[in-house]
């Protein structure tokens, strides 16, 4: 993945959150990454997208123990970077799920404990469709 495009995680607040920074080689890249952000709203628009981090990342990650996270982040990047075609967003979770396997271990864990704790059971999604 690019390395002018980083994407990372910021845990020093209350909720982690996406951070993207546009980092040119040259003044001249530079200035296109700029312009690029400027006209796309770039950093805006993904950083806005995964605000709401746990709901995004537990949406496609199974989050029950640390094992079954990593490999189903891992699965999730591979699989979200072989669609980046179909939707631009596919590119973004793939970098994003890639920085959360690259956050510090007891970061990580609180992230997925979030994730498990706000997951609703299958009986209580049943119980709110079905009754």
């Amino acid at each position: 993945m690019p390395a002018e495009i980083q994407v990372t995680i910021d845990d020093t607040d209350v909720f982690p959150r996406v951070v993207v920074k546009l980092q040119g080689v040259t003044a001249d890249r530079q200035e296109k990454l700029d312009t690029w952000n400027e006209v796309y709203k770039i950093k805006e628009r993904v950083e806005g997208e995964f605000l709401a981090l746990r709901e995004k990342v537990g949406a496609d990650v199974a989050a029950d123990n640390e094992a079954g996270f990593l490999t189903g982040l891992e699965q999730q990047v591979r699989s979200k970077a072989a669609a980046a075609r179909v939707s631009p967003f596919n590119y973004w979770r793939a970098r994003v799920y890639r920085a959360v396997q690259a956050m510090d271990h007891a970061s990580r864990d609180a992230l997925r404990l979030a994730i498990q704790q706000s997951a609703p059971s299958v009986q209580a999604m049943e119980e709110l469709f079905f009754n």
